[in-house]
C-alpha cells in the first residue's frame, strides 16, 4: 500500500522509527540486565503463571456456555463465548456480541474483560491471567455466576 498523502507518510514513518527503530538507551540497559543477569527467578514464575492459567482453563471450561484452550505462550486467554451471544440478562437485555458480554460482565460482576472484536476475533473474549490466583479464582467464580443467569434466547 503506498501513501497518497506525504505527511501521513511522515507521521507513520516518524512513528515507527521512534517504537521499534530506535529503542532508548535506557530500554536496551535494561534488556542487556535482564538476559545477561540472574535467571533463577525465571522458573518460578513459569511455573507460577502455568498453573494460573491451567486453573483459569480449567475453570472457563467447566461454564457451559464458554470454553478455551491453554495458550503456548502470553499471560492471556482468548474465550469462545458465541454459545451466550443471543441470550438474555437478568434485566431483560439482549446480549447481541462478544461486546455485549464483556459489558454484561464489566457491569453486572464487575470483571474486566476485552470483547474479542477488538483482536478480530468477533464471539470472543479476552481474559488475563496475570494476576494473583485469588483474583481470578473470584473472577471466574463471578463470570459463572454472570451465565447462569442468562435466560436463552427464544425463537420468534
Amino acid at each position: 500500500m503506498r501513501c497518497r498523502r506525504r505527511t501521513g507518510c511522515t507521521a507513520i514513518n516518524t512513528l515507527q522509527s521512534q517504537t521499534s527503530s530506535c529503542p532508548s538507551s535506557v530500554s536496551q540497559a535494561a534488556a542487556a540486565a535482564a538476559l545477561t543477569g540472574p535467571q533463577d527467578y525465571v522458573g518460578e514464575t513459569v511455573r507460577v503463571y502455568r498453573g494460573r492459567r491451567d486453573a483459569t482453563v480449567k475453570f472457563i471450561n467447566d461454564v457451559p456456555q464458554l470454553s478455551c484452550t491453554a495458550p503456548d505462550g502470553g499471560f492471556y486467554l482468548l474465550v469462545n463465548c458465541q454459545e451466550v451471544i443471543g441470550r438474555f440478562t437478568p434485566t431483560g437485555s439482549r446480549i447481541r456480541s462478544d461486546e455485549d458480554f464483556a459489558r454484561y460482565l464489566l457491569d453486572s460482576r464487575q470483571v474486566a474483560v476485552i470483547h474479542g472484536a477488538a483482536y478480530g476475533a468477533p464471539g470472543y473474549f479476552r481474559i488475563s491471567f496475570a494476576t494473583s490466583t485469588n483474583v481470578l479464582t473470584g473472577a471466574c467464580a463471578r463470570i459463572a455466576a454472570a451465565c447462569a443467569g442468562l435466560s436463552p434466547a427464544t425463537s420468534v
